[in-house]
């Protein structure tokens, strides 16, 4: 058994209560587990408060697989582990060895439920994406909505610190964190790095001083993406080329290596080509950045964004340089504009509201029920297991959980985990 299961175990009172007593044959009751100290060195839990008995400790508590563990360790050499007024243990392999009874010790084997380790051990052993997924029937639906609250909030404020690290990286510059947060969401999860890389190149004041000429934007752009070296056969790459080694010369400009960019497996409507393209339009007809990302309503989001986004003919029979295909107009679509709206505007306003001290978690959630759930393999994942997506907040909050928790088998810091583990009934689930 894993010392941090132990840990969970402990913090957050699996225990069967009127089982506990010490390996003396004590009553011990547990009235305060104590705070975590799951980063600093020295006993695991410190300012506990447990009856022994009649006595009551306060102090640190220690916790171990094996009694033993407290001597492999060289706890009893260590003055930091002097306050420890109970060692807690999967497992007493000490016995009645000379030395070992100290202080009390709790044998966590005994004085917890069999199936709650039955449940630890399936769910460990588990091959399934959500290790708890049998029991998930078994939750209580207002016992979802409450940890869904709480997996949007943790969502949202780990992109708004990503939006407030960008922010020190431009001198506090929100123009340019706009421009690179679009361009960041706009390449998705296969190219949001190499988007950030290419905004982070792009000299902005020198993209919007040339903002009525799409030639010389798309020139610069697909140049410092590193998309302009090869030899073309087509007038518009050639006019782009010759273009870009000017500017490049003139302003300096650094570029990338083709081949950061994804193309496998991605529509071509999602080809990265259409995407600088459609940025490079969107920087031509808007003169301000900041204006799209002020935006509250995601209908209103979307008219600016299509009202202002008009592709050069070129892209209307092409998805990359010197390859026709079928006549097809390019634009936003409704999927690539909310996953923008989720994972820039949004993020981008909580940050700033906070900076300006005028957030509200209210309007970003009521924002993020209005909007249509995502669909990706997570959520389908989800659905199939019998959980409804109606809206963005269940669909963000889901996406959450499979990252943070199910994909790495946090259960015992999931309360929806902790709930199967609580239940006193006896399901059976496949492993």
């Amino acid at each position: 058994m894993r010392e941090e299961i132990l840990h969970l175990v402990w913090k957050f009172g699996l225990l069967n209560h009127f089982d506990c007593y010490s390996t003396n044959g004590e009553k011990v009751q547990v009235i305060s587990v104590g705070t975590h100290n799951d980063q600093d060195a020295g006993p695991d839990f410190s300012t506990a408060k447990i009856r022994v008995g009649e006595t009551l400790w306060v102090g640190h508590v220690e916790i171990h697989t094996k009694t033993s563990d407290w001597y492999s360790h060289l706890h009893h050499f260590d003055k930091a582990y002097q306050n420890v007024v109970l060692h807690v243990v999967y497992e007493d392999d000490c016995g009645d060895i000379e030395g070992t009874k100290q202080f009390p010790i709790l044998e966590l084997k005994k004085c917890v439920d069999p199936q709650v380790w039955e449940r630890i051990l399936k769910i460990e052993k588990s091959k399934k994406i959500i290790p708890c997924s049998g029991w998930l029937s078994t939750v209580n639906a207002l016992d979802w909505i409450s940890w869904q609250d709480r997996l949007l909030v943790e969502r949202f404020e780990r992109k708004a610190k990503e939006v407030e690290v960008l922010l020190q990286l431009n001198n506090k510059n929100w123009e340019a964190v706009s421009f690179q947060l679009l361009a960041k969401s706009l390449g998705g999860t296969v190219n949001q790095e190499p988007f950030l890389i290419l905004t982070r190149l792009l000299p902005l004041e020198v993209l919007k001083k040339h903002r009525n000429d799409i030639l010389v934007i798309e020139s610069i752009m697909f140049g410092v993406a590193g998309m302009l070296n090869d030899h073309f056969s087509d007038l518009y790459p050639k006019s782009l080329k010759s273009e870009y080694l000017f500017y490049k010369q003139k302003f300096r400009l650094e570029e990338m290596e083709r081949f950061w960019w994804k193309w496998l497996r991605l529509r071509p409507t999602s080809f990265p080509t259409i995407q600088i393209a459609m940025l490079a339009s969107l920087i031509c007809n808007v003169s301000r950045l900041e204006n799209v990302f002020e935006i509250r309503s995601f209908k209103a989001f979307k008219k600016m964004m299509q009202a202002n986004t008009c592709l050069t003919s070129y892209w209307e029979n092409h998805y990359t340089f010197d390859v026709v295909s079928k006549e097809k107009p390019k634009n936003w679509g409704d999927d690539l504009l909310r996953r923008i709206f989720i994972n820039a505007i949004i993020p981008y306003q909580i940050a700033r509201a906070k900076v300006m001290g005028t957030f509200s978690a209210e309007i970003i959630l009521d924002t993020l029920i209005e909007l249509k759930p995502e669909n990706n393999k997570i959520t389908r994942m989800w659905k199939v297991l019998g959980l409804k997506v109606n809206s963005a907040y269940e669909s963000q909050a889901l996406i959450q959980l499979n990252k943070e928790y199910c994909s790495q088998k946090k259960c015992l810091n999931c309360n929806i985990g902790l709930k199967v583990l609580k239940q006193s009934k006896n399901d059976k689930i496949d492993t």
